[in-house]
């Protein structure tokens, strides 16, 4: 829900970045509850114009969204030109000098992106390794010399992924677990398994990371959870006797729980098996099943600030330690 805490740390991380996107012209997503600031924070930034794309979805219907941020408009007295739409017209491509790589927007491919005339830079909401092939047309992009930029997570400056080590362990409490004097195996190789480890160990779990089924078997013995969150592994965990066999492994740990961040999985299956599962919903590859705003405000617009100030800085030629160029070069640096 967005109040004035929210409109107030909004404005904080703003000036905190010197975020400043004056002449800009912006497209973003308008979507439910925390997605309802990408357009706020980019027109609080300066922006010349912010246009915005919604439909209906599983959170809602376009209609309501579009109400929804009206009303908060209103209510707050926010003095903002932003334009909500349900379609995009190819003058709003012309004229953009950002595009976000935001749900409502992707895939970013060649039918969308051959309608752009200005300088253009697409932010990802994300570190630039975690790019997804489906998100942006990375090949188009290059041949055409619109900026691809990442946004570095885990500057000294700037923080924000080690937020993720607070997302896993709000989720084991919700999940019911102690995390204290618990055995844990996160199923991981990657940047989240890591620092999901090391929020859990300094809270007194006895932590192993693997995503090798093999030794997961030796260790899943007395194991109260295991969390998966393998972000490049594409197989389903959820399928009888697969690559992750949840009925062999039960044999050796009628007690364990699964927690998912990321994973192909079905929630109704593993419920099946007799297995604890949460969220209590299917996990998708490559996606988060919560993002950073489960567990605030604060981290969810950092990391949307931070996107918007990498884009900036692309367009600007200004160099920033947020910024991970993936197609091109910064060749000057702003004074």
């Amino acid at each position: 829900m967005i109040n004035t805490r929210t409109l107030q740390i909004v404005q904080k991380i703003i000036h905190e970045l010197n975020l400043n996107l004056s002449g800009f012209n912006v497209i973003t997503e308008l979507g439910s509850n925390h997605y309802g600031l990408l357009p706020i924070i980019a027109s609080l930034s300066g922006a010349k114009s912010v246009i915005t794309l919604t439909r209906d979805s599983s959170y809602g219907k376009s209609k309501d969204i579009i109400d929804e941020f009206h009303n908060l408009k209103n209510k707050f007295g926010l003095r903002i030109n932003i334009n909500t739409k349900t379609t995009l017209l190819n003058e709003d491509y012309e004229q953009a000098h950002i595009i976000t790589n935001s749900n409502f927007l992707r895939p970013l491919n060649k039918e969308k992106l051959s309608k752009t005339k200005q300088k253009l830079v697409i932010p990802l909401m994300y570190d630039a390794w975690e790019l997804r092939k489906g998100d942006v047309d990375i090949e188009y992009c290059t041949k055409n010399k619109i900026r691809v930029v990442g946004t570095n997570e885990s500057t000294s400056r700037f923080p924000i992924f080690d937020y993720c080590g607070l997302l896993a362990m709000k989720m084991a409490f919700e999940a019911g677990y102690e995390i204290k004097e618990n055995k844990i195996v996160v199923w991981s190789d990657d940047p989240f398994g890591y620092v999901i480890k090391t929020t859990f160990e300094s809270l007194g779990a006895k932590v192993f990371i693997t995503n090798k089924y093999e030794e997961l078997k030796t260790l899943v013995e007395e194991v109260d959870f295991i969390f998966i969150s393998d972000y490049y592994e594409k197989k389903n965990y959820s399928e009888v006797n697969g690559f992750f066999d949840l009925i062999e492994l039960k044999k050796i740990n009628r007690k364990f729980g699964i927690i998912h961040l990321y994973g192909e999985l079905d929630y109704s299956k593993i419920i099946e098996l007799g297995i604890p599962c949460y969220p209590k919903k299917n996990g998708f590859a490559n996606k988060m099943t919560f993002t950073l705003g489960h567990i605030g405000i604060i981290p969810f617009v950092k990391l949307i600030a931070g996107s918007f100030k990498v884009a900036q800085c692309a367009l600007t030629n200004e160099k920033h330690d947020l910024v991970q160029p993936i197609n091109f070069e910064l060749i000057t640096e702003k004074p």
